[in-house]
C-alpha cells in the first residue's frame, strides 16, 4: 500500500471529470483532484476516507511518538508532523512504531523527501534567523 500512495498524481486520459482523492506524499495528506475516467494509477480513491485509511495508515511519518518498551536508551528520530521536522527521542529497544529512524537525515529524506545535507544548505540561514 505504501508504494500506491507514493505513485505520482495521474489524471488520466479520459474526457471525464470524476472527482477523485490521492495522497500526496509530498503535503503527507490525501488531496483532490479531478480524474478523467480512463487510465491513470492505483495511488486514485474514490473517498477522502478510502485515501486516508490505505496511506496514512502506511505512512510512519504521520505515526506519533512511541519510545518503545525495555531498558536501553538508543538515540533516535522521529518525524514530529505538528513541527513538520524530524526531532530525537531515547528509544528503549523493542517494540515501538515505523516512525523511528537510525539518522536525522534517514528521518528528513523519507518524511520531508529531501537529505538533510540539502535542507541544511538551503535553509540553515532562514531557520537560524527566524
Amino acid at each position: 500500500s505504501e508504494k500506491i500512495c507514493h505513485q505520482p498524481l495521474t489524471i488520466g486520459n479520459g474526457r471525464g471529470q470524476l472527482q477523485r482523492f490521492y495522497f500526496d506524499p509530498k503535503q503527507r495528506k490525501c488531496s483532490v483532484f479531478i480524474y478523467s475516467g480512463l487510465k491513470g494509477n492505483e495511488n486514485n480513491f474514490l473517498t477522502f476516507d478510502d485515501c486516508e485509511k490505505k496511506c496514512q495508515a502506511a505512512d510512519p511519518c504521520s505515526l506519533p511518538l512511541d519510545q518503545g518498551h525495555g531498558d536501553q536508551n538508543l538515540r533516535r528520530f522521529y518525524f514530529d508532523p505538528v513541527q513538520k521536522s524530524c526531532e530525537t527521542f531515547l528509544y528503549k529497544g523493542s517494540m515501538g512504531n515505523e516512525n523511528n529512524f537510525l539518522t536525522e537525515e534517514d528521518c528528513s529524506a523519507y518524511c520531508l523527501g529531501t537529505s538533510f545535507d540539502l535542507l541544511y544548505l538551503l535553509g540553515a540561514f532562514i531557520i537560524e534567523h527566524i
